[in-house]
């Protein structure tokens, strides 16, 4: 049943200091918060802020610097339904600047 109901967190409330006005959404298999903030997500991530989705193997979000680190395989789209292929990415919590690897 856990395969078939993946874990959905809202995150709003933990990271609510780091994500100021902005709509985040985790879903994962497993997804864990250290005591000093870190977001851990794991197998079959989907992240969403606003109108923009990740999706990856894997997540961590380190709320004290605001980074955001993605393995892949990751696909990364927008509204418009434009999509990044790509092998791993380091991005910031408003996925405006950052590093993307292997972009297909």
């Amino acid at each position: 049943m856990v395969n078939i109901l993946r874990s959905i967190l809202l995150l709003l409330v933990v990271a609510a200091p780091a994500f100021a006005q902005t709509s985040h959404l985790f879903l994962a298999d497993s997804v864990k918060i250290s005591d000093d903030g870190v977001i851990i997500a794991r197998g079959n991530v989907q992240y969403t802020q606003n109108d923009v989705t990740i999706t990856s193997s894997a997540l961590v979000f380190r709320q004290a610097t605001g980074d955001l680190t993605l393995t892949g395989p990751l696909q990364i789209t927008d509204q418009n339904g434009t999509r990044i292929l790509a092998d791993s990415a380091k991005l910031d919590d408003d996925l405006r600047t950052g590093i993307i690897r292997g972009v297909q």
